[in-house]
């Protein structure tokens, strides 16, 4: 014990390591064009700079094109919307409450367009895919009738609103200068999104989709052929009440095409006969709504006011301008 020989330890001090916190993103206090605005979205706002985005492409300068002008950063913007925003934060818009308008508003008035409503289709049709295990080789996830839901619940507080044809008309070409031939094509498009069945069919296969998982339960009535006629029919009145040629000669061919869905006998008989009253319809689509009215005012199954149009005051109004 004696032979051993005391050895000196010697503790290297270990370097102290400072994490260094990740440069924090500054997202614009203001959202002044569409650029911002995508860029911003890109960027995952949170609730509030949400707000301020929603808020700008709601109300656009006059200088700036608006988020309902057919572009490629509108069409971006709309992608993302409802993509991603809408999974993250329609549920919180809608149940917000603010003094002013309403953010679930601002989120809608957004979505009010013939590519908002693409966009919702096309998201719808990916969900139901999903949830059918197309594509997939594993399970199909938990939350995906849940995510279905929510844009099931989105897309029918879109369309409520019984002037929302007319919005939509506005928002699609009012607000813009748009050629003849894209504005013929608009039109096509929300004719055949509203009375050509591209929503309601769209829709009943998303509801369906649920229900096959989770059992009846909740429903949507736009997932209903006489639940969306009945929301066709007052859109049109409402629209046909409004003393405008172009917006009578376009509620009348809503009307006209909404009885291909099936359900002629919901669709109300007085919004055509004030669309025989605009005057700017071409002779041929005259003779047809003339041939049509007095066709349908024969049938029992469709509703009228009075037992033959001839009885209506607009009615006889217009026999004698056209005769």
């Amino acid at each position: 014990m004696d032979d051993l020989t005391p050895v000196s330890t010697t503790y290297l001090k270990q370097p102290t390591i400072q994490a260094t916190p990740p440069p924090a993103c500054h997202s614009p206090q203001t959202v002044s064009t569409p650029q911002q605005a995508l860029e911003a979205l890109r960027a995952q706002p949170d609730y509030d700079q949400l707000l301020l985005i929603l808020q700008y492409l709601a109300s656009p300068g006059t200088e700036s094109p608006s988020i309902w002008t057919p572009s490629p950063e509108s069409a971006q913007i709309v992608s993302l919307l409802v993509g991603e925003i809408a999974e993250n934060y329609w549920t919180l818009l809608r149940e917000a409450h603010t003094p002013h308008e309403s953010p679930a508003n601002l989120f809608l008035s957004c979505l009010l367009s013939v590519a908002g409503l693409n966009a919702l289709v096309a998201k719808l049709r990916a969900l139901v895919a999903e949830a059918k295990g197309v594509g997939r080789n594993g399970p199909v996830r938990s939350s995906i009738c849940a995510d279905i839901s929510l844009y099931l619940d989105l897309l029918v507080t879109l369309l409520c609103p019984s002037d929302t044809l007319e919005t939509l008309w506005d928002n699609t070409v009012g607000r813009t200068t748009l050629g003849e031939p894209l504005k013929k094509q608009l039109l096509g498009e929300i004719l055949a999104l509203i009375a050509g069945g591209k929503v309601l069919s769209t829709a009943a296969e998303a509801a369906h989709a649920v229900h096959v998982r989770e059992g009846r339960g909740k429903t949507w009535w736009a997932a209903d052929g006489a639940g969306f006629s009945k929301w066709i029919g007052r859109n049109v009145a409402s629209w046909a009440k409004k003393n405008e040629d172009e917006g009578r000669r376009l509620a009348g061919m809503v009307w006209v095409r909404g009885l291909r869905l099936g359900h002629a006998g919901i669709l109300p008989f007085r919004p055509l006969v004030l669309c025989l009253a605009c005057t700017c319809l071409t002779d041929s689509l005259q003779m047809f709504y003339q041939r049509l009215l007095l066709t349908l005012s024969s049938s029992p199954s469709v509703r009228h006011p009075r037992p033959s149009p001839t009885y209506c005051p607009l009615f006889r109004l217009w026999m004698k301008r056209r005769f």
